[in-house]
């Protein structure tokens, strides 16, 4: 669970051009699933990390600064105390997404990166606290669902501490299945001619995938069968086992769990061929804010997007 200031120019309408990206390890959320609460110890580390993004902003004299919170601060009941203290100390106006918001941008970041594609397509965003499923053509969003099937409450609720055995791997996968479910539905019975994986869960699998399969998968995609190998790979593996493979430190208490949820949810979906975006949610929030007329009548920007993976995500337009 972290937060990230990502730093992204305009260029040309609607293009964006990533220019860099900060990300702090937080864990202001890791145990809110669980407690319905930001813990005190996590509410204070919390406010400080947003005090050494505050500075680095500062330094970056943005124009103008949008702030949104996804699952953690959603489930928080104190997530109000945290979004005033925020205000008083930095200056932050946090806007706290609903999960079809969260959804909604999440397809329509990963959509930018599609150019002209207009076909079926289902965007997948695993964060920490939950995960979104949305479906549409091309760059048109359609609907969605959200299901608590992100990393961390899975990890509570199966008292994942290091690896995650063959038992609980089959559990998490037949959970993440049972929340698929809907997904038929939703889909109208058509099959999504493209998967896209849009999270920092899923690049960092696909980066692991890179590591360890013997047959290196494509640029920017995996198939179910190098999945299924994957999963075959992490199950019984100790955190310590995968950091040797670069896995970031922040995400090895975790990675395992997220390949068995991808795993599931290609399954689910029939999907034989997954993409991986290295666009989503932030760069959805910016290209909302660029569509809005108070925006939209500029030729060319500097934005910044702050964002976290299950706790706080602001985006920040300059």
């Amino acid at each position: 669970m972290s937060f990230h200031l990502l730093h992204v120019r305009e260029h040309g309408r609607g293009e964006l051009v990533r220019l860099g990206n900060m990300r702090l390890a937080t864990g202001l959320g890791r145990k809110t699933m669980q407690t319905g609460f930001l813990e005190p110890a996590a509410f204070q580390h919390g406010l400080h990390d947003l005090g050494v993004l505050h500075q680095e902003l500062r330094s970056l004299a943005p124009d103008r600064i949008c702030v949104v919170a996804t699952s953690a601060i959603r489930a928080a009941s104190n997530s109000h105390a945290f979004i005033a203290a925020a205000r008083e100390l930095y200056g932050f106006d946090i806007e706290i997404l609903s999960a079809e918001e969260e959804a909604q941008l999440s397809y329509e970041g990963a959509a930018s990166e599609l150019g002209a594609w207009k076909g079926s397509l289902a965007v997948a965003d695993l964060g920490g606290g939950s995960c979104e499923l949305a479906v549409g053509e091309g760059k048109r969003y359609r609907t969605s669902l959200s299901a608590d099937i992100g990393v961390l409450p899975l990890r509570e609720a199966f008292a994942i501490d290091d690896a995650v055995g063959p038992i609980k791997a089959g559990a998490v996968a037949e959970v993440v299945r049972m929340a698929m479910r809907p997904a038929k539905s939703m889909l109208g019975g058509l099959q999504a001619e493209r998967l896209v994986f849009a999270s920092g869960n899923a690049r960092a699998v696909y980066r692991l995938a890179q590591s360890v399969l013997p047959d290196s998968p494509p640029p920017g995609q995996m198939t179910l069968w190098q999945m299924r190998s994957l999963r075959d790979y992490v199950v019984g593996r100790l955190p310590a086992q995968l950091l040797e493979h670069d896995v970031d430190a922040n995400r090895a208490e975790v990675i395992a769990i997220a390949v068995i949820v991808l795993e599931a949810i290609m399954s689910s979906l029939g999907c034989l061929v997954a993409e991986f975006s290295n666009r989503g949610l932030r760069e959805g929030v910016v290209l909302r804010e660029l569509a809005r007329p108070s925006v939209a009548d500029r030729s060319a920007g500097s934005y910044q997007t702050l964002a976290s993976s299950a706790d706080v995500r602001a985006t920040l337009l300059v």
